[in-house]
């Protein structure tokens, strides 16, 4: 099939509604589950089938088709597929994200890990600025909510410390609202005072920005986890992967933080939300213990294994 077919008449249109509305059969259900498996990783369990259905059948009723295999067939091959699959996996994808999610972890990064750095460049063990990589950040809360705590606790030093933060998503409209960096004035209390009274500004049209000198150091990019060997940035300082790892199978997981364990530097860390992955061990990280908290810390002067 090389193009989505429209229906255009009311009839038709009214046809396909109750069509898509009967969702999928058993084997429908498996192979699409099977395609997003393949291409994101993303583990479809029974319990999220009926997720995956609505949102199928929601696309279908947009662009007038009645057949899940037929649509499924249209994302395989010709001009269209492309931008289309790009659509589907945006809704596919769960977005929902706020500033400063699970606090004890940003509690981590402020207590422990920023500090730990801070400790190397006065020792003069290193001069390299201080990256973190937002793993899955959907509309960049996150990745900004990191940046905010590094740009504060920098400002706060002697001699402020160069640092940038990565936020990386599988979704393309997700990633356009990361890099406006414009929210709903209803979301600004999420951030705490001392941030929001820094780094956030109130506009004229009912939402806020975060404002450039934040912006300037956080970057967006579209990287999907199935092909995390190829991810460019390496040498991290830090690695922050919440709410992501538990989308796929437990095989997968491991693999996605094995190759995760490599982009960070001697002493980096690694901060998991917790459950997401229990007794997860690997011969080049170490366990950190603080409170409420799932996180790991690669060794000084190892190499790869």
């Amino acid at each position: 099939m090389d193009s989505l077919k429209r229906t255009h008449s009311v009839n038709g249109f009214a046809n396909v509604k109750s069509d898509a509305q009967q969702g999928l059969d058993d084997s429908s259900y498996q192979q699409w589950a099977s395609l997003l498996e393949q291409r994101t990783g993303v583990l479809v369990t029974e319990p999220r089938r009926q997720f995956l259905e609505s949102k199928i059948r929601q696309r279908m009723r947009e662009i007038g088709l009645s057949d899940p295999l037929e649509y499924l067939e249209s994302l395989q091959e010709g001009p269209l597929a492309a931008v289309e699959w790009a659509v589907l996996v945006d809704r596919l994808t769960v977005h929902e994200t706020h500033f400063y999610r699970h606090l004890p972890s940003y509690e981590l990064v402020r207590d422990r890990i920023v500090p730990d750095y801070l400790n190397g460049l006065r020792q003069g063990h290193h001069e390299h600025a201080f990256h973190a990589w937002s793993v899955g950040c959907s509309t960049g809360e996150e990745a900004y909510s990191l940046a905010m705590m590094l740009g504060q606790i920098s400002q706060s030093q002697v001699r402020p410390f160069h640092f940038g933060v990565t936020g990386t998503d599988v979704s393309q409209p997700s990633l356009k609202t990361a890099r406006a960096g414009v929210y709903g004035l209803e979301r600004i209390l999420e951030v705490p005072e001392q941030y929001r009274s820094r780094f956030c500004q109130e506009r004229d049209d009912g939402q806020f920005e975060i404002t450039a000198q934040i912006t300037g150091r956080t970057g967006f990019a579209a990287v999907n986890l199935m092909d995390i060997r190829s991810f460019p940035i390496q040498q991290l300082e830090l690695i922050f992967c919440h709410n992501i790892l538990i989308y796929f199978s437990m095989l997968k997981r491991q693999e996605i933080l094995h190759h995760m364990v490599r982009f960070l530097r001697p002493g980096g860390y690694l901060v998991l939300a917790p459950g997401e992955i229990p007794h997860w061990t690997h011969p080049l990280m170490t366990l950190v213990k603080h409170h409420r908290t799932l996180a790991f810390q690669r060794l000084a002067g190892e190499t790869d294994a």
